[in-house]
């Protein structure tokens, strides 16, 4: 998910296969979670009524009705094709569906397809085939948007009789997963490519919108069947629809309640939207801008929005004294381009950058972000019934002496965290029991370094120098990950330094073992 910080990733509970790999790295920022045995609530929050709204105008086909679904592997598209052919001989149709899922297990695209026909046709003439042929979709189901306006996907709908209704949520790629510089496609662009093969084109954000109105993703896909049902591009009548998540019997009312949302989404759009607003967040401890350090800054536009954000955090990390130096960075930045014209790309990119190298992960932070009581009231919602947390660490100082795998702390190490997060007034001082680690040194000198660069940078600028100066302090942006993983992207971010023209001989990577 895409962060004030940075995209980071989220696990998504409703799809998460439960083999806990995500456990077996350094990543300090997963946390277990205990249900009991029996008496767990299965969902989140009591499920909503919607609105009533009144049936739409019947379906116009003649004999043959053709549905396409468009999603990725895992998150139920072959169960919606066939809940809608169960419904659809409930009706009394005759039902020809294929799925096509390749070696698609999970998150890879997948199709499906669904020809309705009458009796009468069906008795007429032969048996039509099952795979629905380009340019003779009657209605579009993309639940992937990125799947769906693939060229070898986009093609099934027409402008002139395609009733397409399109989930805008965004399910990252592995190309995105393993690699963050890739970003997802413009969502403008995939909606263009699919609006030009469709008479009506019904956007809904089905992940959020589900999240919102049940607690989980579960029931967003039929959120989209009912949209589709409302827009006139299902011809099979709602009673049957229901009648066949009933038979189904996975989260019937869940699903039942999401069908109903989802016709709301088309006839009554303002009241859609109102119970499908985000809900307020708890406010994290780092959030509060510290107003008083920018008494006297000249600060404006985007760069005083990142650098108010991530002044706020850097209170939080270590206090108004590290805030200010890093306030007085960024405003001497901005002082440099206000110098050049209007131009704002430089002192953002210190903003952000500067940030990045000075708020490292080290056991304090780790420790202050992990006891934070609006990180632990979100833990506890994401859970129905949520009981005992065991935060999964893997601390330095143990895989320095051999331990290969992460270990729990359960809730008795809450107050041990707390009392190691108060103790950050010891980071980077001679008695800072972490700071002698290799990791902890280099993030050091990655700020001194980068401080140095960056006041250079600023005596220098210029509309030659301009673009170049942007591009090195952006550069920050590339060292991510904990431990064995910042230490190759260090690496990256060093060679990139290197070949825009820095020089980081000052900068030196430990490759001897740490001992205890």
């Amino acid at each position: 998910v895409d962060t004030e910080f940075g995209r980071k990733t989220k696990i998504d509970q409703t799809s998460c296969n439960t083999d806990y790999s995500c456990l077996e790295g350094d990543c300090p920022s997963f946390v277990t979670v205990e249900l009991p045995e029996e008496g767990a609530p299965k969902t989140l929050r009591e499920i909503p009524v919607p609105p009533e709204v009144g049936d739409p105008d019947p379906a116009v086909w003649t004999g043959t009705h053709n549905l396409f679904m468009a999603g990725v592997g895992g998150t139920g598209i072959v169960t919606v094709n066939q809940v809608l052919g169960m419904a659809a001989l409930r009706a009394g149709l005759h039902v020809e569906g294929l799925d096509q899922t390749g070696l698609s297990q999970k998150a890879g695209p997948v199709t499906s397809h669904l020809r309705l026909s009458d009796q009468k046709t069906r008795s007429g003439s032969s048996a039509p085939s099952n795979r629905i042929s380009p340019a003779t979709a009657d209605c579009v189901l993309a639940f992937d948007l990125l799947t769906a306006a693939d060229a070898k996907y986009a093609g099934f709908g027409s402008s002139d009789r395609t009733i397409t209704v399109a989930s805008t949520s965004q399910t990252p790629t592995g190309d995105m997963v393993y690699d963050p510089a890739v970003r997802y496609p413009d969502e403008d662009k995939l909606l263009e490519r699919l609006d030009v093969s469709a008479r009506e084109l019904t956007a809904i954000d089905g992940l959020a919108a589900a999240t919102a109105l049940f607690g989980s993703t579960a029931a967003a896909n039929f959120l989209l069947v009912g949209a589709a049902y409302q827009a006139g591009g299902l011809p099979v009548p709602a009673r049957f629809i229901e009648e066949a998540l009933e038979i189904n019997g996975v989260a019937v009312e869940s699903n039942k309640a999401a069908f109903h949302w989802g016709r709301v989404a088309v006839a009554d759009r303002a009241a859609f939207l109102a119970a499908t607003s985000s809900a307020a967040v708890p406010q994290r401890s780092d959030t509060v801008v510290p107003a008083h350090l920018f008494t006297g800054s000249t600060l404006g536009g985007a760069t005083l929005e990142l650098a108010e954000r991530r002044a706020a955090n850097l209170v939080a990390f270590q206090g108004d004294r590290v805030a200010a130096r890093y306030i007085a960075l960024v405003q001497q930045a901005w002082d440099a381009e206000r110098e050049l014209g209007g131009r704002t790309e430089f002192s953002e990119a210190v903003a952000a950058g500067l940030h990045k190298l000075t708020a490292y992960k080290d056991e304090y932070e780790v420790a202050r972000m992990l006891t934070d009581q609006a990180f632990l009231d979100a833990a506890a919602g994401e859970v129905p019934g949520a009981g005992k947390l065991t935060y999964k660490l893997h601390p330095p100082v143990l895989k320095a002496m051999g331990r290969k795998s992460k270990i729990g702390f359960g809730p008795r190490s809450h107050v041990a965290l707390k009392t190691l997060a108060k103790a950050k007034f010891l980071r980077g001082t001679a008695f800072d029991p972490f700071g002698y680690a290799k990791v902890r040194r280099l993030e050091r000198q990655l700020l001194a370094h980068y401080e140095t660069t960056v006041a250079g940078l600023i005596a220098d600028l210029s509309a030659d120098t301009y673009d170049t100066a942007t591009l090195i302090a952006a550069t920050p942006d590339l060292v991510r990950g904990y431990e064995d993983v910042k230490l190759r992207n260090v690496t990256v971010y060093l060679q990139r330094l290197a070949e825009l023209g820095v020089d980081t001989s000052t900068i030196t990577i430990a490759t001897t073992p740490e001992r205890s």
